[in-house]
């Protein structure tokens, strides 16, 4: 029996281990954002040079004036490039941050994870710009470094997700990180934390956001006269196809000739808008319909 349980005892401690949660780092990052504080615990045992880092330029200031420029409710919240900040960095700024080697360990890409970015195809280069995951992605496991989680400020990123955004997942006004510092643990209790904070969102913004939108329903509906005519079309080559041997050439030619003039009535419409702004588009549109005359010279 002996025997038998202590191999069971090692695969228990195996799978608690595997599943508690890192050691998190005495030191928060508190990002002070126009929407709230957000409260960051570091793994540093996890990620150690991603975390020594992150402390360093944040006591620096380096992540002061950076903002959201990524906010996508189904997936995450992206923090800027520091070198795309508000206020452009300083020398000594710019001479401290180095590309991070991509450090991989137990913690998952779970909802809260804090993950770095890195440029497609190098997973070297992170830097400065992380993201805060709002769902579970377990496809980005094994590809990006799980530095720490969000302890708090839940509350704030759902005022962040309200911001209207374009259909890049852009917010239409920045949403800045105005100072990002280092606390103590400890002392995070008597720490004032701005609650959360509506974002103010200009009224022209707002006319913009919902003009993209209409626009955007309007590129994917599809007109009744657009549609019909489909329909025509497929119910003309099937009828043709049906009864072919059962109807008069004549018949069958007018049939082809209709679903023909269809067909060119549909380019028309579909492509006369775009041929505005390509003349590449305009030219074969053109010889589309002389192509069509002469297809129902030969069908008469």
């Amino acid at each position: 029996m002996k025997t038998l349980a202590l191999p069971a005892l090692l695969a228990l401690a195996f799978v608690a281990a595997a599943s508690a949660e890192p050691r998190v780092a005495e030191e928060r990052i508190v990002l002070r954002t126009g929407a709230g504080d957000l409260v960051l615990a570091l793994y540093p045992d996890v990620a150690p040079r991603t975390v020594a880092q992150l402390l360093k330029l944040t006591r620096m200031g380096v992540f002061d004036s950076t903002h959201f420029y990524r906010v996508d409710p189904s997936f995450l919240v992206q923090l800027s490039d520091a070198a795309n900040r508000t206020v452009p960095l300083s020398p000594e700024q710019r001479a401290a941050i180095t590309p991070l080697p991509l450090e991989l360990s137990a913690p998952k890409h779970v909802r809260g994870a804090l993950t770095m970015a890195h440029r497609d195809g190098e997973p070297d280069s992170a830097e400065t710009s992380f993201s805060i995951l709002l769902v579970d992605a377990p496809h980005l496991d094994g590809s990006y470094t799980v530095f720490g989680r969000l302890e708090s400020g839940w509350e704030v990123l759902d005022e962040i997700l309200r911001v209207p955004r374009s259909q890049k997942h852009r917010p239409v006004v920045k949403i800045e990180v105005k100072r990002a510092e280092v606390v103590n643990g400890a002392k995070l209790a008597e720490a004032s934390l701005a609650p959360a904070t509506v974002v103010p969102v200009p009224e022209a913004f707002l006319r913009a956001a919902m003009a993209a939108e209409a626009a955007e329903a309007a590129r994917r509906y599809i007109p009744p006269a657009i549609a019909g005519g489909i329909l025509l079309m497929i119910a003309l080559d099937l009828f043709c196809w049906f009864y072919l041997e059962k109807l008069s050439q004549r018949v069958v030619a007018a049939c082809l000739l209709l679903s023909v003039l269809t067909g060119a009535f549909l380019c028309v419409v579909i492509l006369t808008p775009s041929a505005h702004e390509s003349p590449l588009l305009a030219i074969f549109l053109f010889a589309g319909l002389l192509g069509t005359i002469r297809l129902m010279g030969r069908l008469e």
